[in-house]
């Protein structure tokens, strides 16, 4: 009967509703954790070499490496997650985060020279590219309608400039201040793991797009 139609097609909307606010809070959680880690990780190296007596050059290429990858992986990164899927990017680049922070706690319980962070501290850069980048383009695999995407984006901004740089820059400073670098370095750790258990909830509607070519000529 048209009734019993009808209640089968409340029923399905309803769990299609469910499925995409729940994917939709988890892009939320992943994104506020990660923006968060980013924030506390840009106190935290500043603060670092300036405890260590560097001078302004070498605290100012702490700055210069992290946001060096911009230039260089921006296009790398949108060929990358609109050809790949998005998760497992993100999740890959998680994981490379969580090894050069413990890196870089291997650098300085053995006293080495500080210099070696550069490195590490670049390829943080990268993949903050690639995470934030693939964060941004995994919405339209979540919500299709155009009005409720809009939303969702000003959302992730919203939650962007208030933990990066509003919480987490000020909160990386001040707990450098009560804890050893050490101990802030494990922090990090812990938030990028938990970041990973809303991404792996995540589930895109939409098959990624394997066929696409570019052009730059």
């Amino acid at each position: 009967r048209w009734e019993d139609n009808w209640n089968l097609m409340w029923w399905r909307l309803q769990d299609v509703s469910y499925r995409f606010n729940a994917c939709i809070k988890n892009v939320f959680y992943s994104f506020g954790l990660i923006s968060l880690s980013d924030g506390v990780s840009a106190g935290i190296l500043t603060l670092f070499f300036i405890f260590h007596n560097c001078s302004p050059i070498e605290v100012a290429m702490v700055f210069f490496y992290q946001k060096l990858p911009w230039l260089l992986f921006s296009n790398i990164s949108g060929m990358v997650s609109d050809q790949y899927d998005n998760k497992k990017v993100i999740i890959l680049a998680k994981l490379v985060c969580i090894m050069c922070y413990a890196l870089i706690i291997l650098i300085i319980q053995n006293h080495s020279e500080i210099y070696m962070i550069y490195p590490l501290i670049f390829t943080l850069g990268i993949c903050e590219v690639f995470l934030l980048n693939s964060m941004n383009t995994i919405v339209p695999y979540i919500v299709k309608e155009k009005n409720i995407r809009i939303k969702v984006n000003s959302i992730i901004i919203s939650i962007e400039t208030a933990l990066e740089q509003f919480a987490g820059y000020p909160l990386g400073i001040m707990l450098a201040g009560i804890v050893s670098f050490t101990t802030l370095f494990l922090i990090l750790i812990v938030l990028q793991l938990f970041s990973i258990i809303p991404v792996c909830k995540i589930k895109l509607n939409s098959p990624k797009i394997s066929n696409v070519s570019y052009n730059f000529s």
